[in-house]
């Protein structure tokens, strides 16, 4: 019997790079009117406090040096969090920019497990 360190399937799952999670920035643009922005504030705080509360958000930061938020949602699927993201206030009103990024296990991991 072999353990499952051993399945001779790990060393190719792992070096598939699996993707985990979508990492989702979204920035205010320059350009933005202030006080459009602010106006729909309300709604945009709400609107990612129901995508949170669904479970689709798993976390939410604010960036501190930059006029935006990050998100990390429970998906593999970027076209999911895109479709997800164009449904808020600021996103349709024109006054963001969205940034995605596929996240996955820390890949030099594969060292300690000597995978190639």
């Amino acid at each position: 019997m072999t353990s499952p360190m051993q399945d001779e399937t790990r060393p190719q799952m792992l070096n598939q790079g699996v993707c985990t999670h979508v990492l989702v920035s979204l920035k205010l643009r320059e350009s933005a009117d202030l006080q459009q922005a602010m106006s729909l504030m309300r709604e945009e705080i709400a609107s990612t406090a129901v995508l949170y509360l669904s479970g689709r958000i798993h976390q939410w930061f604010s960036q501190l040096d930059e006029r935006g938020v990050l998100f990390i949602f429970g998906t593999n699927d970027v076209e999911e969090a895109r479709s997800l993201m164009a449904d808020l206030p600021l996103v349709r009103a024109g006054l963001a920019d969205l940034f995605f990024a596929r996240l996955g296990p820390l890949q030099p991991l594969r060292m300690l497990l000597q995978v190639p």
